[in-house]
């Protein structure tokens, strides 16, 4: 006999990221916990993408720009992880940032931005939307001291020079003049 299977939210307290984002750390490193983190938030984006479509009973992808951005706040707010703003940064690049990201309320000690679960969790729905590939960096974070946390998106080509950029020591400003 197959087992039912039922899917639920789960709630857990924010500083469950961090926690473990720690034991990763511990087990293997930063870089290597960094990369788990966005793996998980890959998955769980995918299904806060379904959640999304079911609450808002319409194809995002029909939806006019601005009130995508206005729902997908809503719906992130909603659901404890706080609100967003959309701005188009370069043709091709986009940001959403927030100034009350929970992610980042748990991220500490680190020169790096560190919302790696959240880079992975708003790929995925990014690419719910899009119906393509959509890759996503964090550029400035709460956790290491920044007015907000901001996530560039675009094309994997895109991001990647970005991201590259950024780990050359340049500014967002400054890797933009660049494209």
């Amino acid at each position: 006999m197959e087992e039912e299977t039922t899917k639920g939210e789960l709630r857990l307290p924010g500083s469950a990221l961090h926690l473990i984002r720690r034991a990763f750390e511990r087990e293997a490193d930063r870089e290597a916990g960094a990369r788990a983190l966005r793996q998980a938030g890959f998955g769980t984006g995918d299904e806060i993408f379904e959640d999304y479509i079911a609450v808002a009973n319409e194809n995002p992808a029909g939806l006019e720009a601005n009130r995508y951005w206005e729902t997908m706040s809503q719906f992130l707010a909603h659901h404890g992880w706080g609100s967003i703003f959309h701005e188009r940064i370069h043709p091709g690049l986009g940001l959403i940032r927030s100034e009350d990201w929970s992610e980042s309320a748990y991220v500490t000690g680190s020169d790096e931005p560190g919302c790696e679960f959240s880079s992975g969790m708003l790929s995925r729905i990014l690419e719910g939307t899009a119906g393509t590939e959509v890759a996503v960096v964090e550029v400035s974070c709460r956790g290491r001291g920044d007015d907000t946390c901001a996530f560039a998106f675009g094309s994997t080509e895109a991001v990647g020079r970005l991201r590259e950029a950024l780990r050359g020591g340049e500014t967002l400003d400054a890797a933009l003049r660049g494209f």
